[in-house]
């Protein structure tokens, strides 16, 4: 154990003595406020040509601190060899450094405290990436970092949840949290999470969720009234989705689902608003969006 703390140490002291100069300059980035609760900068893409990054911890003198590494910001850049990444990033999004296929060396600050899935699916020369003095490495039957990367990541929330053990893995049926930004973990206790139960989430203050690539249901009423709820993604895997899963969500502009962006609409449809109190306006995700998912049953 001794010996791999070590290891893990001298790791990190290897790539932060590569970068002991100065990061990189902003307009090596393309980023933009990020209008999450997270607020600060968020990195949309790196455009520089050093192939040892360092992302500044600022975009200029008065500028707010970068909090999120976006989606794809570093995807497919084959020339990145090491990359570090600053304190107070809490977010690393979707496929950040996909097919970076000559990434070896990455340092995580402690402060991530979600990444998202693919992250590093194709890094295939990744042999250092060091988060919270651990070193992980590539693993070639994911194509990706092992999945205990993840867990120890997205695992951190899962305290904030009640939960039973279905066939197949975990299920969640409480959130005890009051979060305004709900991070689902991947995993509970080395178990896969893959279901939400009904109504878990019901009139949430959330604003954005963040659910595994894990999950492959989510029951009726999940995200019921969640009136602030401005964003989800929706993971490929999930091919079970209950009724009104997003009904109220009145600010729900962006739930993305297998590439398509789908938008809350009012409901007019009389069929589906019986039974439910008359003189207030029902607002819920289209209907094409609950068919495109369990259509993939």
């Amino acid at each position: 154990m001794k010996k791999r703390l070590l290891a893990a140490v001298l790791s990190l002291g290897l790539i932060l003595a590569v970068f002991s100069g100065c990061a990189n300059r902003a307009s090596d980035f393309e980023y933009e406020y990020n209008y999450s609760l997270l607020g600060g900068i968020y990195v949309t893409r790196y455009t520089g040509s050093s192939t040892q990054v360092r992302i500044p911890r600022k975009m200029g003198n008065n500028s707010p601190p970068v909090t999120s590494i976006g989606r794809g910001a570093f995807e497919n850049r084959e020339d990145i060899i090491s990359v570090v990444i600053p304190d107070g990033v809490a977010d690393i999004g979707y496929d950040a450094f996909a097919g970076c296929t000559k990434l070896k060396n990455i340092a995580i600050p402690d402060s991530v405290a979600y990444i998202g899935r693919d992250a590093f699916s194709g890094c295939t020369s990744l042999t250092d990436a060091v988060f919270k003095a651990v070193t992980y490495s590539y693993d070639e039957n994911r194509n990706d970092l092992p999945g205990e990367f993840y867990a120890a990541i997205n695992g951190a929330g899962a305290a904030e949840f009640d939960y039973r053990v279905i066939e197949g893995g975990i299920e969640i049926i409480q959130y005890k949290g009051n979060d305004d930004i709900v991070y689902i973990p991947e995993k509970i206790h080395g178990m896969t999470v893959i279901s939400i139960k009904a109504f878990v989430f019901w009139d949430s203050g959330m604003v954005e969720v963040y659910i595994p690539d894990t999950m492959t249901s989510i029951g009726e009423g999940v995200f019921f009234r969640c009136a602030g709820l401005t964003g989800a993604i929706i993971p490929d895997n999930v091919t079970d989705i209950g009724d009104f899963a997003f009904f109220g969500c009145v600010n729900l502009t962006e739930a993305v689902y297998k590439g398509v962006t789908y938008s809350i609409t009012e409901i007019e449809d009389e069929e589906m608003l019986l039974g439910l109190p008359e003189g207030e306006t029902y607002w819920d995700l289209p209907q094409e969006f609950y068919d495109a998912v369990n259509g993939g049953r």
